[in-house]
């Protein structure tokens, strides 16, 4: 679907769903004409995510496919990937002294891959490492600089605190047949990159978020009990107050690069949101060709946030360059195991990662409460 045909659907079911609204007392069809429209737009804001990354990284997007594109052939003919594939395709388990299979193409197409598609890591820091574990001094208290009249008194540590980031395993275990590995036609290389790539993602997104650190990173909703909480004041409902608390109790040096997240089912119930100027507070950002967002917030979407329940957290709202550190160990260990899943190949793949919030105040997150 062409760009401008997805506006237009979406301007209509936006204008439609916002008529249904307005109409009041709403019954059964209309709820579910509601409901409908929602899906609608929802549906529509896929794939214009689906264009715009298509936008941002074409490379990869043609190698993501099983097919060689001409410029996987360039990568074949150069010895570059078929090195690789090569070894693959060899009867031997390992090919190398440390018995791992190496290739930077896959890490960097599964890097690729993890940057494109996960909403944290396109917004949050990131640093690759060579070590265990990253330590990082977090500010508690946000201080900032101070105007020296010369008699500034020394500098202090009170504030300030050392933690330390640590890297940890995350497997995955891919398998394959016989056939797939052998078909020349096949870029392996390309295929187990995918593979690897939406299988990390899955896993690495509820860490983000939820992780509670213990052998796997720790996620923003660890520190519920820490970060600042702004409530709907409903113990079942999205409030147009909890929205407006929400994004101004956000200081002004974080609230310029900020984003809300929250579950596709959250989103719907704010559609239906109006402040007192009968505006909506949620506009399709496919009619600017940018994202969604909510009172001006850019907002994105994540199945791993809580839906609306009492004492749930429903949203986040993080400048999340400021606030979460993502540390990753550059190389993915590929090991090649015949024996274990006959009649399938096995491929033991582990990749290291750690994360971890380095500035609270950078957080903000709105709560389902009386």
């Amino acid at each position: 679907m062409q760009l401008n045909q997805l506006q237009q659907e979406t301007a209509s079911a936006f204008k439609e769903l916002q008529a249904t609204n307005e109409k009041g007392q709403l019954d059964a069809l209309d709820k579910q004409k509601l409901s409908n429209l929602n899906q609608s737009l929802d549906s529509l804001s896929l794939m214009f995510d689906k264009y715009l990354k298509s936008q941002q990284s074409p490379s990869y997007q043609q190698k993501a496919g099983l097919t060689l594109t001409t410029q996987d052939q360039a990568f074949q003919n150069s010895g570059i990937a078929s090195q690789f594939n090569e070894m693959v395709r060899s009867d031997s388990v390992a090919s190398t002294d440390v018995g791992y299979l190496q290739s930077a193409r896959v890490n960097e197409m599964i890097k690729n891959y993890l940057n494109t598609n996960s909403v944290i890591r396109k917004f949050a820091t990131q640093v690759a490492i060579s070590r265990e574990s990253l330590e990082y001094v977090r500010n508690k208290l946000d201080i900032q600089a101070q105007w020296n009249g010369g008699t500034l008194p020394p500098d202090s540590v009170d504030g300030y605190e050392k933690f330390t980031i640590k890297l940890n395993d995350l497997i995955a275990q891919p398998k394959v047949t016989y056939n797939l590995i052998n078909d020349v036609q096949i870029d392996f290389e390309a295929w187990l990159a995918n593979e690897l790539g939406q299988i990390f993602l899955n896993k690495e997104n509820d860490a983000f978020i939820n992780g509670d650190g213990i052998n796997k990173p720790k996620g923003i909703l660890s520190y519920t009990s820490t970060l600042d909480t702004v409530t709907t004041k409903n113990a079942s409902l999205m409030t147009v107050d909890g929205i407006i608390n929400l994004v101004y109790s956000m200081s002004d040096i974080y609230a310029n690069d900020a984003v809300i997240i929250m579950n596709k089912a959250t989103v719907q119930e704010v559609r239906k949101l109006k402040d007192s100027n009968g505006q909506y507070l949620w506009m399709p950002g496919i009619l600017s060709g940018k994202s969604d967002t909510i009172m001006g917030v850019p907002l994105q979407t994540m199945s791993n946030i809580p839906v609306i329940a009492a004492n749930s957290i429903c949203a986040i709202y993080a400048n999340l360059k400021k606030s979460y550190l993502i540390a990753d160990h550059e190389n993915i260990a590929i090991q090649k195991d015949p024996f274990s899943a006959k009649p399938f190949i096995s491929f033991y793949c582990g990749k290291r990662v750690g994360g971890d919030v380095i500035n609270p105040k950078a957080i903000k997150l709105l709560k389902v409460a009386v």
